[in-house]
């Protein structure tokens, strides 16, 4: 008989990053263990394991709960207070990196565990390329929905176009709005290609004909492009925030940028054009590729959270 995880989503607002993330799930766990989703905890469950849990007035033990956003957003919907009392209400907290991990420690929650997202390894293969290799043009990806608020650093990237040689650089624009960064590259002068709203295949397909990823992000948890650029052995220049600063190596398959556009276009981005830069990044990035896990090895790591509370279950019932 499987054990059933109640994943407890309370809200009915759908959310596409979720869905892939219980589709995961249902995929790679053990037969012995089942996954049902709903919007409020359902009866039965041995374990539940809370999404969104800051919408709950109470969590139901044992329960797990995942941080999917960054614990320093300044989103008031979002804010950490508003997340601490039911976090110390869990058995188990699973961070996405380790600055969550540091964050809830410094509020006196240790029961965390670092299990990042992974990568989806039907789709997501290594990029062998030699850097420059389609149109002369240092090809950078930019794999995000554009958010209106600037979360994903709209501002910085408008910025950064100003200094850019559109000579040198071409651009791919994958996600929701891109068009719209589209339109500023265009009237620059910017060679681009983009696909606002792209199956995963084709996403997936971006990493084969960039040359290095962009990720200008003020908050985040994730983001999902940064294990998918690791496995593809695709350099990253990065806000050293989320998974970024656990599997980006400063100056070996990367660099972190400061955020401050002047400082980053003269020591990362002009370096670029006449130096052995970008093939030292991209040597770096094939060595390091294996560094980001796949989803396979994220479920199995998350289903060794419920075994172990299961088991401490078992282990109270028989003193």
């Amino acid at each position: 008989m499987p054990v059933m995880i109640n994943h407890v989503m309370s809200s009915d607002q759908k959310s596409k990053i979720f869905d892939d993330i219980l589709g995961y799930f249902t995929k790679h766990s053990p037969n012995d263990i089942q996954h049902i989703e709903s919007v409020k905890p359902l009866d039965g469950a041995l374990v539940r394991h809370y999404h969104r849990p800051q919408v709950e007035k109470s969590l139901i033990a044992p329960c797990v709960v995942t941080v999917h956003h960054d614990l320093d957003e300044s989103d008031s919907w979002l804010a950490i207070d508003k997340f601490l009392p039911r976090y110390k209400e869990a058995n188990v907290i699973i961070c996405l990196n380790t600055i969550q991990k540091e964050i809830l420690a410094s509020h006196g929650i240790e029961n965390t565990v670092v299990i990042p997202h992974g990568y989806n390894t039907k789709f997501i293969k290594p990029n062998l390329n030699t850097p420059r290799h389609l149109n002369g043009k240092i090809q950078i990806g930019i794999i995000s929905r554009r958010y209106p608020r600037k979360v994903k650093g709209e501002a910085y990237i408008f910025e950064l176009l100003k200094r850019l040689d559109p000579q040198q650089f071409s651009f791919v624009l994958i996600g929701t709005d891109r068009l719209i960064t589209g339109k500023y590259l265009q009237s620059m002068g910017f060679e681009y290609i983009c696909f606002e709203n792209a199956p995963y295949s084709i996403t997936a397909n971006a990493y084969q004909i960039i040359d290095l990823l962009l990720m200008t992000s003020r908050y985040e948890g994730g983001p999902a492009n940064i294990p998918e650029a690791v496995a593809a052995a695709v350099p990253i220049y990065c806000n050293p925030i989320g998974m970024a600063k656990d599997l980006v190596i400063d100056d070996i398959n990367g660099r972190h940028l400061s955020m401050d556009v002047d400082t980053d276009f003269n020591s990362h981005f002009k370096p670029l054009v006449d130096s052995e830069l970008l093939s030292k990044l991209k040597n770096g990035a094939i060595e390091n590729k294996d560094s980001a896990i796949t989803w396979q090895e994220s479920i199995n790591l998350n289903c060794n959270e419920y075994k172990n509370i299961i088991k401490s279950i078992m282990s109270n019932l028989g003193e």
